[in-house]
């Protein structure tokens, strides 16, 4: 079977991941945040993390205009800060302006080296604009320093399949399931390139029927589900 398989870069805007929270609660959360921040700002306009912390909270909103001016305002304050700049280029992913968001990743590595989140971030947007060779070399970097983040392995797989590296791809989405094993995105893809470019249906259906085990919630259980019903028709 023979079909153009489209795979996502994974960006990291925390290193603590929650799953399972529902949208209502979410929104609550983000209102909750929204309000704090924009009162400690209020209070302390001339501290550069309340600006920092509102501008995410309204990216988390969906409102990057607004998070933009916070961000930009935390800048004016304190421009030596990296995960201002890894803020601000989440927010140009967001837009679709992928050189403006390298160009924030990159500052904000020339302010901290070793940032996981910048660099993994600055592969990832490598990755969406196609230059798939410049992701490899950045995530083997952060390898080196963090062999064992699940996110450096997933992303070098899906780097490694979109240059039609069927093998390299699957070894690292296998290592981000040894690190991670209820990586449902890394499940789905690897039951994708088992299916469409492996042409096994068997060890397919395999890594789609562990996605339901893990969760019916969320979009790869779904994805899971129609892919299950393809493979037994």
């Amino acid at each position: 079977m023979n079909r153009l398989i489209y795979v996502e870069f994974l960006l990291l805007t925390s290193l603590i991941l929650a799953y399972g929270v529902g949208s209502f609660q979410r929104n609550i959360i983000w209102k909750d945040e929204i309000a704090l921040w924009s009162d400690t700002v209020k209070k302390s306009p001339e501290k550069t993390r309340p600006h920092n912390n509102l501008g995410v909270a309204l990216k988390n909103k969906g409102l990057l205009d607004e998070a933009a001016l916070e961000l930009k305002e935390a800048l004016k304050l304190n421009p030596h800060h990296a995960d201002i700049y890894i803020n601000m280029g989440n927010i140009y992913i967001k837009r679709g302006l992928i050189d403006e968001a390298i160009d924030a990743y990159k500052k904000a590595l020339e302010l901290e080296p070793d940032s996981l989140k910048a660099r993994i971030n600055l592969a990832a947007a490598y990755g969406t604009e196609g230059q798939f060779n410049k992701a490899i070399e950045e995530l083997k970097k952060t390898l080196k320093a963090y062999p064992d983040e699940p996110s450096i392995h997933y992303n070098l797989g899906i780097a490694y399949h979109s240059l039609g590296q069927k093998d390299l791809a699957i070894l690292e989405l296998d290592k981000t399931l040894n690190l991670q094993p209820d990586n449902a995105q890394a499940l789905y893809y690897l039951g994708e390139i088992y299916l469409y470019d492996m042409n096994d249906p068997l060890t397919a259906l395999s890594y789609f029927e562990k996605i339901l085990s893990i969760t019916t919630k969320g979009e790869y259980p779904k994805k899971a589900e129609r892919l299950i019903h393809e493979i037994k028709r």
